[in-house]
């Protein structure tokens, strides 16, 4: 916990999370309006997306894997993986 994560999605479904210590390939895809299902090695984790009230460029999701709300910052530009 507290560690900084960055995570890349491609809409081929493909994604990447990098922290400090991790370098997990994953994939993912859309299940309803609201819910994204993410697998990796640990498993599939699927979590609720709502989008920020004030700042449109980021969400909120929570997963029932971690029971935790994290706040996602969409930008622009993903890298090759």
């Amino acid at each position: 916990m507290g560690v900084p994560v960055v995570e890349h999605y491609r809409a081929d479904g493909k994604r990447i999370l990098i922290s400090a210590e991790l370098h997990i390939p994953c994939t993912w895809e859309v299940k309803s309006n609201d819910q994204v299902c993410v697998s990796d090695e640990r498993g599939t984790d699927c979590c609720r997306f709502q989008r920020h009230k004030r700042n449109r460029d980021e969400y909120i999701i929570r997963c029932p894997r971690d029971a935790a709300m994290h706040i996602l910052k969409v930008e622009d530009g993903i890298p090759e993986f």
